[in-house]
């Protein structure tokens, strides 16, 4: 990467995909490839992180659910930091960096500091994941409209998500993004606003990736059937008759391997090899 002001670094907001490495862009790989320092979130494929020269610093941001290696604010400052030393830096995020991503709150700090920076767009989880599991989102049998929503809201959060109003909608598909914890009051909330309690649903865990399950139920059913079945995140919950058009099988198959942990004793460079393999 050239750039005219070498005191001041680039920030590159890079959408990797769900689960397959292979699912980022031709453009996000080749930033990756020649980028100085990459800042990376749990869900980004390992791969595309053991792969890289070994020249290039890596920093693990990554959050799961009640877990953060470090809050939002300091990712923020560290991404700021690393342009002021005139890094060009790869901030790598699962999935698309501006749907529920945290990519709009990024950005505004990086403009506030006055930070160049460059968006490039990735596959988000609703068409992947939905793809892996066999789910057509608007097959128009059966959908006219699609919606996504968020199961895990902001606590300072203005605009809450209106499940009742959700719930009078027909017609159409709703994706649910991370709403495993509070899948129960969800449900509870939009059957109470006027969803069938029999409304065909499925929550898709790991989705595209060997380790990928599917749990299928009725809406009223649904926590039951995920508690029973103990799903963890990350999970999308696809709401709608689109569900029913499963056939099952979907593109992606839980592997021999899937559900265990695997450890590779090779460096960064040696290992993105080894981990092809296994996702085969």
């Amino acid at each position: 990467m050239s750039r005219d002001t070498p005191e001041t670094g680039t920030i590159y907001l890079v959408g990797a995909g769900p689960g397959h490495p292979g699912l980022i862009t031709r453009l996000g790989h080749q930033l990756l490839q020649d980028c100085d320092a990459v800042v990376y979130d749990d869900l980004a494929p390992y791969e595309l992180v053991a792969e890289l020269p070994p020249n290039i610093v890596r920093y693990y941001v990554g959050k799961r659910a009640g877990r953060h290696s470090r809050p939002q604010k300091e990712t923020n400052s560290l991404l700021i930091s690393l342009a002021e030393k005139g890094l060009n830096v790869v901030r790598l995020k699962g999935g698309d960096p501006f749907i529920f991503g945290r990519g709009g709150e990024e950005v505004t700090r990086l403009k506030e500091a006055g930070v160049p920076f460059r968006i490039v767009p990735g596959v988000t989880a609703v068409t992947a994941v939905a793809a892996g599991a066999g789910i057509p989102l608007t097959d128009r049998r059966d959908a006219a409209w699609l919606l996504m929503a968020t199961g895990h809201e902001a606590a300072s959060a203005s605009l809450p998500v209106p499940w009742e109003e959700i719930a009078a909608l027909r017609g159409g598909t709703v994706v649910i993004y991370m709403g495993v914890g509070a899948l129960p009051e969800i449900v509870k909330r939009l059957i109470s606003g006027g969803a069938a309690p029999d409304t065909h649903a499925a929550v898709v865990v790991s989705g595209y990736t060997g380790a990928q399950r599917i749990v299928t139920a009725e809406l009223a059913d649904l926590p039951r059937s995920c508690a029973e079945q103990d799903v963890q995140p990350p999970a999308l919950v696809i709401l709608g008759d689109v569900v029913k058009r499963m056939d099952g099988v979907g593109w992606m198959q839980p592997g021999v391997l899937a559900g265990r942990r695997i450890l590779i004793t090779r460096p960064y460079e040696a290992s993105a090899e080894i981990c092809g393999i296994l996702r085969k």
